[in-house]
């Protein structure tokens, strides 16, 4: 554990663009000051995690807590030890929700976010301490600026989570918007940001990922983590020092975006915390034709889309997949008077279909329920309810075939979107990318999160973790959990190696 005057990474260069800073920097790799710990991953998770690292420990502040189980076990640990040195182990024994498996992230959740589910704001029973005797030397390394897969979810719809299940410690959503808009009216010039508009029956609280992804980027600066964060790097190589020696090496490629020049940098640290998310690779079809050039995974800019159609005599875009992804992109196109075909394997009335599981605070997506069973009907949206493409033809057009194989149709198209999940990318793992509760297979954020310990999010891995989306965790509600377990795990390692 370091001291607050811990040895800070070396900066060439401090270069601003836009509302978004980043770090272009050489770190010599050396093998007598290691860093402590290195996050992969610069999104909620690795930013969260930071912000525990250097020395922000909750602590619960005596507020009555609603469960009443919990609330004996919390009030008998009282108030005066953080709850990373409390025994994780009691204080989240039998506790459940279904969106999570990890016992602390339910915990944390249900301390910092009283009552969420019932959609109502009330206040965390956690208070945060800052000691400058409890920090870590670490590092977050991440591609792009703080705030991850945030910043290419442009043209999404409301975000599923209310604003204030997506803040972190310390800083709140609201007060960023406030501090955000004043900004923008003291320099006479409007918001950069999408207004939010909202629709009748859209809960007040949510969000559009735009105004998330810029939050994310201003926390690290508001709470002064910049030091900590690494941005713009592809990590390339996470491996052991040697077999004898536990240490990591990290090693990965960091871009400037200023002149386009890359540089490779190299680090070494005690601990590596995976933190990478879950969204680095689209799934893919495994169908003939899907490598066609109108065929893409994310939902292309519409302004550039629309400059190259005439949309009164364009071919339907076909969009394929049922989860929220897949929605936002057929409600956009629909929004522009741009057809769809609709293709997903389920049958529209499927109670597993996330759209039939939403309550009535997200009408955005509901009313797309009667359009995909045929019970109402949209000029501009054609479903094709368990069905599949089966074969992409480089004359622009799909062949989409139903599930039993009974009938099939040749339809013209002017793009394809494919939108059936993504995979995290752990290739720079190497031989240990098979981390997975089942070693055979690829790690997969569903059927396959990494195998971690319960209370510390150590893998069988010595010295190397995760947390987020690649243990389950795939709501930020439940990530700050995440961090919790890691830096618990942490200190009781640092506790056994020094009794």
């Amino acid at each position: 554990m370091s001291s607050a005057a811990h040895e800070r990474v070396m900066v060439s260069k401090l270069c601003v663009k836009g509302t978004n800073s980043y770090v272009s920097m050489r770190v010599k790799a050396s093998t007598s000051k290691p860093f402590d710990v290195i996050v992969v991953g610069n999104g909620p998770s690795g930013i969260c995690l930071s912000y525990m690292l250097s020395g922000n420990w909750p602590y619960y502040n005596g507020d009555h807590i609603p469960d009443p189980l919990l609330s004996d076990r919390v009030e008998y640990c009282g108030t005066e030890v953080s709850l990373v040195e409390q025994d994780l182990d009691l204080l989240s024994d039998g506790l459940y929700d279904a969106r999570s498996k990890n016992p602390v992230s339910i915990l944390f959740d249900k301390l910092h976010h009283p009552n969420a589910d019932f959609m109502t704001e009330e206040p965390s029973v956690l208070t945060w301490k800052s000691d400058d005797t409890v920090t870590f030397k670490h590092l977050v390394l991440g591609n792009g600026p703080p705030g991850g897969t945030w910043h290419r979810m442009g043209y999404c719809q409301y975000s599923l989570s209310l604003d204030y299940w997506l803040e972190l410690p310390g800083y709140p959503f609201k007060v960023w918007q406030e501090e955000h808009k004043h900004k923008n009216e003291i320099n006479g010039c409007s918001c950069n940001l999408p207004k939010l508009v909202r629709e009748d029956g859209v809960h007040e609280n949510r969000i559009l990922p735009n105004h998330v992804a810029q939050y994310y980027s201003d926390y690290v600066r508001c709470m002064k983590l910049d030091n900590n964060f690494l941005n713009n790097v592809t990590v390339t190589s996470v491996k052991r020092v040697s077999p004898n020696n536990p240490m990591w090496t990290v090693c990965g490629i960091q871009s400037n975006p200023t002149n386009g020049e890359n540089e490779q940098v190299q680090f070494l640290a005690r601990n590596v915390v995976l933190a990478v998310g879950g969204y680095s690779l689209p799934r893919m079809l495994d169908i003939p034709g899907e490598a066609e050039k109108f065929v893409q995974y994310q939902l292309p800019d519409l302004d550039d889309f629309l400059q190259e159609f005439d949309v009164k005599k364009m071919a339907p875009v076909v969009v394929v997949g049922c989860g929220l992804v897949a929605l936002d992109a057929v409600i956009a196109l629909m929004e522009r008077k741009i057809p769809v075909f609709h293709v997903f394997r389920k049958e529209a009335k499927d109670p597993k279909l996330i759209v039939n599981q939403l309550p009535s605070s997200y009408p955005d997506y509901l009313k797309l329920k009667p359009l995909m069973a045929g019970k109402s009907s949209n000029e501009y949206y054609t479903p094709f309810q368990l069905s599949k493409v089966t074969e992409i033809l480089p004359t622009n057009e799909c062949i989409i075939e139903h599930v039993t194989g009974k009938s099939h149709f040749l339809v013209k198209t002017s793009q394809v979107i494919i939108q059936i999940g993504s995979r995290p990318n752990l290739s720079f793992m190497g031989e240990l990318r098979r981390l997975g509760e089942d070693s055979t297979k690829e790690v997969d954020i569903k059927e396959n999160p990494i195998l971690v310990d319960e209370f510390t999010y150590e893998s069988d891995e010595s010295g190397l973790y995760a947390m987020g989306p690649l243990v389950g965790d795939n709501f930020v509600r439940f990530i700050l959990g995440g961090a919790l377990g890691v830096v618990s795990g942490l200190v009781q390692k640092i506790k056994n190696d020094n009794p």
